[in-house]
C-alpha cells in the first residue's frame, strides 16, 4: 500500500508540473484512439501462505508468491478519453524438489477494464482503471517421475485440481505516446480475488478444507498498445 501512495503523489506532482493544453490541442492528442490493441506483462503478488504451508508439510517446495502473467487486449475509446478494453492473460509459478516432486500453480483469466484517461499534454496522460475478470486456477502436483510411457499409464503420479476465480482490480496509471499510433502504459494497482465454489478434480468437487479462497496483493502492469 505504501507503493500505491507514493505512486499517487508522483501523479499529483506530474499534474502540478505539467500544464493541460487548450481544447484545440487536446483534439489532436496522440493518446486519443478510436480503437486498438495491446500486449501486457503483469506481475501479481499472491497470498500463498496457506498453500505453501501445505506444500511443505507434504515434502514439496513452496511456490514463489510473485507470478508473471502475459496477455493481450482490444479496446475502443470515446472522444472524452473513456476506454473500454477486453483482455486475456495467463501465467504460472513452479517449484521442484531435488527428488523430482513438482508443484505448479497457474492462472488464466479473461475480463474487461474501464479506463478514464486524463491528458496532461498531447503525449502524456494519467488514468484511473477498474478491471474485473473471471478465470481458472490450476494446481498441478507431480509426486514422482516415470521411467517409461507404460508406467505413466498404470502408476498414478500426478494430481490436477482446478477452481474458478473472480477478480477485481482498481489501478492508476501513466500513459505515454511514443508515436502517433504507439503508446506505453504503466499501471499499478491492488487485486482482490475469490474462488467461486469448491476446488474440483476431474469434474468432481473436492470435499474438506479449501485453499486460496481469497487472495489479494499488488499488481504492476506494463502495456504496449497500438491505436488508430
Amino acid at each position: 500500500m505504501k507503493i500505491i501512495k507514493k505512486f499517487f503523489w508522483v501523479l499529483l506532482l506530474f499534474v502540478s508540473l505539467t500544464s493541460v493544453t487548450d481544447a484545440a490541442v487536446i483534439e489532436e492528442n496522440e493518446l486519443l484512439h478510436q480503437s486498438g490493441g495491446g500486449l501486457t506483462l503483469e506481475m501479481l503478488s499472491l497470498d500463498l501462505f496457506q498453500l505453501n504451508e501445505m506444500l511443505k508439510d507434504n515434502e514439496f517446495e513452496p511456490l514463489d508468491d510473485k507470478m508473471f502473467i502475459y496477455g493481450g487486449n482490444l479496446f475502443s475509446q470515446t472522444e472524452n478519453n473513456l476506454r473500454y478494453a477486453n483482455f486475456g492473460s495467463g501465467g504460472s509459478v513452479t517449484s521442484t524438489t531435488v527428488d523430482g516432486k513438482t508443484a505448479a500453480l497457474s492462472l488464466t483469466q479473461g475480463g474487461v477494464w474501464l479506463e478514464q484517461i486524463l491528458p496532461l499534454n498531447p503525449s502524456l496522460a494519467i488514468s484511473g482503471i477498474m478491471a474485473t475478470s473471471l478465470g481458472s486456477l490450476k494446481l498441478n502436483l507431480i509426486h514422482d517421475t516415470v521411467d517409461s510411457i507404460e508406467e505413466g499409464f498404470v502408476v498414478p503420479q500426478e494430481t490436477l485440481m482446478k477452481a474458478t476465480i473472480f477478480m477485481i482490480k482498481p489501478m492508476i496509471g501513466i500513459n505515454y505516446s511514443l508515436k502517433r499510433y504507439l503508446d506505453v502504459e504503466f499501471k499499478v494497482g491492488y487485486h482482490y480475488s475469490h474462488t467461486l465454489g469448491d476446488w474440483q478434480q476431474g469434474g468432481q468437487k473436492i470435499p474438506g478444507e479449501q485453499i486460496l479462497t481469497q487472495m489479494h496483493g499488488m499488481s504492476l502492469l506494463l502495456n504496449v498498445s497500438f491505436g488508430f
